[in-house]
């Protein structure tokens, strides 16, 4: 009994010795993080010494030491220089008045002196009663299109954009699908002209329609036009195409006892030439066994050409350029207020930086009674001009 009375008094001795211990470690945890705080504060404030006399020094030395600047130095700004010694692009720091625009440039295939074409309504009402009866025994076409490139001139970012558009580019339609010269056959400018706002995503400001036959007209007053012939170009009767296959001896005979059409070479392959009266001849040049990369480049060279020369001139040269001109086309949207509004652009298509560029798609060759295409990818087309709008 005696032993359990020492037992219980000897823990309770022991549980009164631990409680003074645990309060003193406690103690000594708080002094020293006080310690390591005052040290924090101490290294801290000694930093901030060094700093501010470093930015007083600093600020009253703009005003007192060898660098000393007037007040008016300091608050203005200072034009940054290129840190590589090189001249700012003169893109950016000519001045150019004027507003961007969109201009949709259309050449057909309209040869009156080679094919017999549908009246229109204007044609029509002009045929004389005996005449009309012989309508129905000539073999009419529609008017096509040789030639489609969108040129797009962007002011803010001093770029010009020339997009040639294979005419057999295929779209869709509520009656049917059509390749681009059908749209233009079938149902005019207006419909073209919607058609390939909605291939690029862009809007067409202006539009020029000119006949084929026109071409030489256009060169007399503008002048030459530069082109690139990435290949020699043959006549064959009405045709512009490739040369013909290689014909073994016997197969020439044949060929000659048949009244075989004769190829005549049109137009050398080069670099760039200046033409006039062979404009017809490139432009109308089609060759589509191996796809539309020939056509295409002979028609973005001529666009390039076409702007090349107009850049040359002043705006009253212009002016006389579009009087010249305007009884030429086919269609036109243009007027002198345009051409006015546009001249300082156009001039300045020489110094601006120039992307050309073939609308994008897959070329899909003829296969049986299915003629030769070009599938668009417009979502490709219109994630391209979309830093322009």
């Amino acid at each position: 009994m005696n032993e359990k009375k020492l037992m219980k008094k000897d823990a309770a001795t022991d549980q009164q010795q631990s409680t003074p211990k645990k309060g003193g470690a406690q103690i000594r945890n708080l002094r020293n993080f006080g310690i390591t705080l005052g040290i924090s504060f101490v290294i801290l404030g000694i930093v901030a010494i060094f700093a501010a006399r470093f930015v007083a020094n600093t600020v009253c030395d703009v005003f007192t030491g060898d660098g000393a600047k007037d007040l008016s130095d300091v608050l203005t700004p200072v034009e940054t220089t290129n840190p590589s010694g090189e001249k700012q692009d003169e893109r950016f720091t000519r001045e150019l008045s004027g507003s961007s625009f969109t201009w949709l440039m259309v050449i057909t295939d309209k040869r009156p002196s080679v094919y017999d074409y549908f009246p229109d309504k204007n044609e029509i009402k002009n045929i004389d009663e005996e005449d009309a009866f012989g309508l129905l025994g000539k073999n009419y076409r529609y008017v096509g299109t040789a030639g489609i490139v969108l040129v797009h001139a962007n002011v803010n970012l001093r770029e010009y954009t020339v997009m040639a558009i294979p005419p057999i580019t295929r779209v869709e339609t509520g009656s049917g699908d059509y390749n681009l010269s059908e749209i233009y056959s079938y149902f005019g400018m207006d419909f073209l002209k919607a058609k390939v706002e909605g291939l690029t995503g862009m809007t067409v400001d202006q539009y020029t329609v000119l006949n084929c036959t026109d071409l030489v007209s256009l060169a007399n007053v503008i002048g030459g036009i530069d082109c690139k012939i990435p290949v020699d170009i043959y006549s064959n009767g009405p045709l512009y195409v490739s040369k013909p296959p290689q014909q073994s001896d016997t197969e020439e005979d044949e060929a000659a006892s048949e009244d075989a059409p004769v190829y005549k070479v049109e137009l050398e392959k080069t670099d760039v030439v200046k033409l006039s009266a062979k404009l017809e001849a490139a432009l109308l040049y089609s060759d589509y066994t191996d796809g539309v990369g020939d056509e295409m480049t002979i028609l973005q060279s001529f666009a390039q050409g076409v702007l090349k020369n107009l850049s040359k001139t002043s705006e009253s040269g212009l002016l006389s350029y579009y009087e010249g001109l305007k009884n030429k086309f086919r269609e036109s949207s243009l007027d002198q207020s345009v051409v006015k509004d546009a001249a300082e652009v156009i001039q300045a298509y020489s110094w601006l930086e120039v992307q050309t560029l073939v609308y994008p798609g897959r070329f899909v060759p003829v296969k049986g009674s299915q003629g030769a295409y070009y599938n668009p990818d417009v979502e490709g087309a219109v994630q391209y001009f979309y830093k322009y709008r």
